[in-house]
């Protein structure tokens, strides 16, 4: 009799799958094992422990509402519906619907524990029972609190609504409260909103706090299929400390080949059932558990039937169809899905409570992958020149866009199969059939046939096209192997180096030999020296401009202040600009005015000086003259670069007279111009 609210096209067959799952004409061995498959445990839990707080008499007989997590965790949960009979009211079958009385003894057992299959499961097994218990209490300790409280979580908040529709207290003919009030009136008490809210505090939450507190052995409240039968409610509030729950087991690398099996495992160390509502875990994965994740007591082990543990999965869909345990039918508690991914690098975790206390952590050393330890991206061309006349020539309709690529290289020793391979960020891209040889560089280009048009002396494998393009502002990249495993996810900006944004030059990376981790670290980048990029090739120096070695020597922040980083900005008070730092080499956070490497060349007739390497922005005219005061005129006169030494980014040369005058006295010197 179930009606389908949403996926109205489907049939009906997973509800009554549920319906049978839960029969209680099977036994209970058999219910359990759906139940830990096909139910969400921790909201099931959570939604009878607050019904039971707020003393709600109308739910689980009729008009209810399952929902199912179709597509994601498959799993059934119970949402909240029809609350009027909460705080204290009760139905009492006649015209007035419920009388005057606030009843505050509501029993912690559900009223329809025996009809409702899913309520009398929870009730029946004794792992769920300690679990509903549990988190009873904790909802007992910080949303109704401790008898004495005067203005609770509860009370202030039903404050806080009534006096959105009675923002006067005093009666009057304005509020929405006061003139529905006037229009239809009430029965019982015939009290105003506000007054109504008053009396509920004054004859609920008080006498309500005080009956759930009560540890004596005859009147404590119990929770189990009967009335007054089961398990007692625990007396004192759950004291988190470290080390009470324990990281215990994760699978990084799944035998499936499919990162989706993968999972890690939580046990719990004390005696009792522990409440993770609320708590995170944080590092190589996240996840906040769900309100009613309660982890049962026992040594997580086959022959407890796994109480005492709870999986966190990646997809708990997938977690359950392992083809080897830990999987479904196996009575394990199962939550999914997190955020991230278990690297077989390996990694660190974290897990806190709902206050931040840290509870547990834990690293593991991982076992890379082949392509994780091989495979680098050394090139991206993410927004290129305008096609050239010619190029349209060639290509009629060709955009700018489509002469972006990226160069991956295999860094190895050995034949790496990126077959399988993608990026899942930033592009759309499955490698086909593909073997990168020791050493080798491929294209992944946007468009193949506008890559062999502006790049024809490219002699390099060439794959595409891609779907997607390359964000001109800058994005995040990610590339997997073919079980999943990331090999590389790391966000580029454009900002880096403004060189490389739209005027044809691409980024490379200085170094492949880096950690995959400092990828989206500006230092790890330049500029091509190629105008148009260096695809196929290692790009042994790459240029630099201004605007790029501010990396080095400037946080983000401080990039952003021209006080501090501007080209004018002398922050180490030495005298000279940054650009002058920048042109002669020097460090802009070190008062070195003195350091200038500016010299006689060897044999005359030029000088030596120490520059910025590669600089695309920067011009170095060798200046002379022959006139017996330093007022000059002072000609540019043509001259010789004579490399001498070159210390990655900066370098030693000589500038030099192509021709030496013949005057016996002569003076030069350097005039350095930064363009924009």
């Amino acid at each position: 009799g179930g009606e389908k609210k949403t996926r109205r096209e489907e049939d009906k067959s997973d509800l009554q799958a549920l319906i049978n799952g839960l029969n209680p004409a099977t036994a209970l061995a058999t219910r359990r094992t759906f139940a830990y498959d096909h139910i969400n445990l921790p909201a099931t839990i959570n939604y009878l422990a607050t019904r039971q707080l707020i003393s709600d008499k109308d739910h689980g007989h009729k008009n209810y509402y399952v929902y199912r997590d179709t597509g994601r965790t498959n799993e059934w949960r119970p949402i909240i519906w029809d609350v009027d009979l909460t705080f204290g009211h009760d139905w009492n079958s006649g015209p007035g619907y419920f009388d005057d009385a606030i009843y505050h003894a509501s029993p912690i057992r559900p009223v329809q524990t025996e009809i409702n299959r899913l309520y009398r499961l929870i009730a029946e097994t004794p792992e769920f029972r300690a679990m509903f218990l549990r988190r009873f209490r904790t909802l007992m300790d910080e949303t109704l609190q401790r008898v004495g409280v005067r203005t609770g979580v509860l009370e202030s908040r039903m404050r806080q609504i009534v006096a959105t529709i009675d923002p006067d207290p005093v009666p009057s003919a304005w509020t929405d409260a006061d003139l529905d009030f006037a229009k239809w009136g009430t029965w019982g008490r015939g009290l105003a909103p506000r007054d109504e809210v008053e009396h509920v505090i004054q004859n609920y939450f008080q006498p309500r706090r005080a009956f759930l507190a009560d540890v004596q052995p005859s009147s404590r409240q119990r929770y189990g299929l009967a009335s007054g039968s089961g398990d007692p409610l625990p007396d004192v509030p759950q004291l988190n400390t470290p080390g009470m729950v324990v990281f215990d087991g994760l699978d990084f690398n799944p035998s499936s080949g499919t990162q989706a099996d993968e999972y890690l495992s939580l046990r719990n160390t004390t005696a009792q059932a522990v409440d993770l509502s609320g708590w995170t875990v944080e590092g190589a994965v996240r996840h906040t558990f769900e309100s009613g994740t309660v982890i049962p007591s026992g040594t997580g082990t086959a022959v407890v039937e796994f109480q005492g543990r709870i999986h966190l999965a990646k997809d708990a869909a997938a977690f359950r169809n392992r083809s080897s345990g830990p999987t479904g039918g196996q009575k394990r508690l199962v939550q999914g899905n997190y955020s991230g991914q278990l690297s077989a690098r390996g990694e660190s975790l974290a897990l806190r409570d709902a206050s931040g206390l840290l509870i547990a952590t834990f690293d593991y050393a991982g076992a890379p992958t082949a392509h994780q330890l091989a495979l680098r991206i050394a090139e991206i061309q993410y927004h290129p020149a305008p096609p050239t006349a010619v190029e349209t020539s060639a290509l009629p309709g060709v955009a700018k866009d489509d002469f972006e690529f990226l160069e991956l290289v295999n860094l190895g020793e050995s034949p790496l199969d990126l077959t399988g391979c993608r990026f899942t960020a930033g592009i759309d891209f499955t490698f086909p059939a593909t073997t990168l040889a020791a050493g080798a560089r491929l294209i992944v280009a946007k468009y193949p046939a506008a890559f062999a048009v502006r790049h024809p002396l490219a002699n390099t494998l060439v794959l595409g096209p891609y779907d997607g393009q390359l964000d001109n502002a800058g994005e995040r990249l990610e590339l997997t192997d073919p079980a999943g495993e990331v090999i590389l996810d790391f966000s580029y900006k454009d900002g880096w180096y403004p060189a490389t944004d739209g005027g044809g030059r691409s980024l490379v990376l200085r170094d492949p030999a880096i950690p995959h981790s400092g990828f989206g670290e500006p230092v790890s980048w330049g500029i091509s020296t190629a105008p148009q990029g260096s695809p196929g090739a290692p790009d042994p120096q790459s240029a630099i401009t201004y605007r790029g070695w501010d990396n080095f020597h400037f946080t983000s922040t401080e990039r952003d202040d021209p006080a501090v980083s501007g080209p004018l900005a002398d922050p180490d008070l030495d005298g000279r600009p940054n650009w002058l730092e920048y042109a002669h080499g020097c460090d802009p956070r070190v008062a070195d005015v003195a350091d200038l490497s500016l010299d006689a060349a060897p044999h005359g007739s030029g000088l030596k000086i120490r520059r910025a390497a590669h600089a695309l922005d920067l011009v170095y005219d060798l200046e002379a003259t022959s006139a017996a005061t330093l007022e000059g005129p002072w000609p540019a006169v043509s001259h010789l670069v004579e490399p001498l030494s070159a210390t990655g980014t900066t370098e030693s040369v000589v500038l030099r007279e192509e021709t030496p005058s013949t005057q016996p006295h002569r003076l030069f010197r350097v005039r350095i111009t930064l363009r924009p």
